[in-house]
């Protein structure tokens, strides 16, 4: 509950400030940088959580690794490091996205994989979908290691397909512990 009040608060006043400078789709597109890059070097955030690192040697690092993002970014980033809120930045940049997207009325739709779909498989899902939900999606797609196989589907924060093997396995194991024996 305190994790969706702060990324509220933090996520609100940091779009009230960034459409003074940059525009929503900026604000998007970085969020998603920002997210990409968490993904792709875990070392950063956990860099950016430590304890044991001064303030002044995390903000040194933010101007070195994020130079092409725009002022209110880096100023937010700083702003939760020196309130040591950094914990909360993937809930303050979902809530940032879905207000976006809510003001627009597209869906947020996220894509869970264990490996990249081809670009004809993610445009086949989304045009499936966007004819199902009769409205308009972005898609985003997670790749999950620990995934077996298959494909979830989360739509607006709610799983709308669990196509996944592990769903699969579980829908078995449940008809077969209730399955009557003749």
């Amino acid at each position: 509950m305190i994790s969706k009040i702060i990324a509220h608060r933090y996520g609100q006043a940091f779009i009230e400030y960034a459409r003074e400078t940059i525009s929503e789709d900026e604000i998007i597109e970085q969020a998603q940088a920002f997210f990409d890059l968490l993904d792709k070097c875990p070392d950063f955030y956990e860099f950016l959580s430590n304890a044991q690192i001064t303030f002044n040697e995390k903000c040194q690092l933010i101007d070195k690794v994020l130079s092409g993002f725009s002022e209110p970014f880096g100023i937010l980033l700083r702003l939760l490091l020196e309130k040591q809120r950094i914990d909360h930045v993937h809930e303050i940049f979902e809530y940032v996205r879905t207000i976006r997207l809510r003001d627009e009325v597209i869906l947020d739709t996220l894509v869970i994989t264990r490996f990249p779909l081809p670009q004809e498989s993610r445009e086949q899902i989304q045009r499936s979908l966007e004819g199902r939900l009769k409205s308009k999606l972005r898609l985003r797609e997670r790749i999950d290691a620990s995934f077996l196989g298959g494909v979830r589907v989360v739509v607006g924060g709610d799983v709308i397909i669990d196509g996944s093997v592990k769903k699969r396995f579980a829908d078995l194991y449940r008809k077969l512990t209730n399955a009557k024996l003749k």
